[in-house]
């Protein structure tokens, strides 16, 4: 894919925006305000935001059992999707 530097980066700006948008209950960050905002407090907010989702993953998580396959499986796994593992 051919795109410009700027607009990755303004697109993944926008993912942090919207993630942090519909997390927070209450933020009420409009996307000028975003932009206004400057780095650390967006990079703290975020940070703080994906350390909350993986602390929410692990207690929703902590019940299941690790699944268990067999090496057929995993086999057949890494042939389908050999750039996932």
């Amino acid at each position: 894919m051919n795109t410009s530097m700027a607009w990755a980066i303004e697109s993944s700006l926008l993912d942090i925006y919207f993630l942090l948008v519909h997390r927070i209950e209450g933020l009420g960050l409009s996307l000028n305000d975003f932009w206004a905002m400057d780095t650390w407090t967006t990079s703290r907010l975020y940070c703080l935001e994906l350390d909350l989702i993986d602390k929410e993953e692990k207690e929703l998580n902590k019940d299941k059992p690790e699944s268990q396959n067999s090496d057929e499986v995993k086999e057949v796994y890494e042939e389908m999707f050999p750039n996932e593992s």
